[in-house]
């Protein structure tokens, strides 16, 4: 995969950046919709 010598290095690394990307949506969100009001 991405050069891990094992695929769950790579699928838990894909876990953790899932996990961060919808932390860092749900932060824009909450933002423009304080900017909306």
């Amino acid at each position: 995969m991405l050069g891990h010598a094992d695929t769950s290095v790579t699928k838990h690394y894909a876990r953790v950046l899932d996990q961060n990307i919808l932390k860092d949506m749900q932060k824009v969100n909450s933002c423009l919709s304080e900017l909306a009001i």
